[in-house]
């Protein structure tokens, strides 16, 4: 994680508490969220306070750098900044640990399958009203299916001015084209009408030095923000798609599947056990069940050869 920048809203800065009452969102209600409003009622560790004290044995003193550590932490969570700006930590689903995952589906349902969307939601959280974030991010979010409903979300409760996409090898310190990332900044206010937010691609460049002159002098494209919401799932375009979806140029008969599955296909079930050169063959589903599209087997084998000379068309034979 880079970084993170936090600027003192005008009612935090010297201990002061005149900040508005600001609407608390799920996350905002989350375990942290009440850390921080246990310590905004005054309950701050003094500054002068020594976190080893006198005497004592080393492990009570280490303890007692450890709670000073923890009460900062909380002493920070618990003020409001007009500007957060930081690299957000990436950890896909499937590697965050049960403690974790269970904690984001809790509290940041629509952003769970990255602790870098949740994260986007917890800074939002940290700005008052007309409190701005400047993030770096995946990019994915900014279209996959699985993050409809925060895209929707952001879209409608926030104003967004900037989504730049910058690819790959936008990061010195890390080697390789591991890391596809944006660059965006959203304001915790709702968006005027017709207002525009402001797109910029930087991924044909290689290296970020490159990048960086793209986004200072490089060509803007200004797209609506509520047209996005138009957009199949609510998919941020940054102006760059236009014309009619592809659905309605082309017909897609099937996904990837075995030529002719009617002669190399069978179901488990038509035979006492799987038949040598066959293999059991998980196929999709009509809905989400909780056990299903397992019921197909493949004669491989035969097929590896056979299928060289089946015909390929819309109609099997």
């Amino acid at each position: 994680m880079g970084a993170l920048t936090l600027t003192l809203s005008q009612g935090e800065r010297g201990h002061g508490r005149e900040r508005g009452r600001v609407h608390l969102s799920p996350w905002e209600r989350s375990p942290e969220g009440r850390v921080r409003d246990h310590v905004s009622k005054g309950e701050r560790p003094s500054p002068h306070a020594s976190p080893t004290g006198r005497g004592g044995s080393p492990e009570t003193r280490a303890l007692g750098v450890a709670a000073q550590g923890i009460a900062k932490a909380a002493d920070l969570l618990s003020r409001r900044y007009t500007l957060v700006a930081t690299n957000v930590p990436y950890l896909q689903r499937g590697k965050q640990d049960p403690l974790l995952a269970g904690y984001l589906t809790k509290y940041h349902p629509e952003a769970k399958n990255d602790l870098a969307t949740c994260f986007v939601q917890r800074c939002l959280a940290l700005c008052p009203s007309e409190g701005t974030v400047a993030l770096v991010t995946p990019q994915l979010w900014l279209f996959l299916t699985t993050y409809r409903k925060l895209r929707a979300r952001l879209l409608v409760s926030a104003t967004w001015h900037v989504a730049a996409r910058l690819g790959r090898g936008a990061f010195k310190a890390i080697s390789g084209e591991v890391v596809n990332v944006a660059l965006l900044v959203i304001t915790r206010a709702s968006p005027e009408p017709g207002v525009q937010m402001t797109g910029l691609d930087a991924q044909a460049p290689r290296n970020p030095e490159e990048k960086a002159a793209l986004l200072r002098d490089g060509e803007v494209q200004l797209a609506s923000q509520a047209d996005q919401l138009a957009n199949p799932d609510a998919g941020v375009t940054l102006g760059q798609e236009e014309g009619p979806l592809l659905d309605r140029r082309a017909r897609s008969l099937l996904g990837f599947q075995t030529a002719d599955y009617p002669r190399f296909g069978r179901c488990h079930w038509e035979h006492p056990s799987v038949p040598y050169g066959c293999y059991l063959q998980q196929s999709t589903i009509a809905a989400t069940v909780s056990y299903s599209g397992c019921c197909d087997l493949v004669h491989w084998e035969a097929a590896r050869t056979a299928m060289k000379g089946v015909p390929r068309g819309s109609i099997p034979w």
